[in-house]
């Protein structure tokens, strides 16, 4: 995964290049979202426990 930073240097999101998927991680809820072969958008949202970020 590439992490996306902002202008402050905090990052805001990642990329998986080889799954082209965009993972942003706020406030425990991690949220992958993509584009299949189709142009379909697809999204998945879970919760993550503190000890996972």
């Amino acid at each position: 995964m590439e992490k996306v930073k902002n202008a402050a240097g905090k990052t805001i999101c990642c990329i998986d290049r080889r799954r082209r998927q965009i993972e942003i991680v706020f406030k425990g809820c991690r949220s992958r979202i993509w584009f299949d072969e189709s142009g379909q958008f697809h999204q998945r949202h879970e919760h993550r426990s503190p000890s996972e970020d």
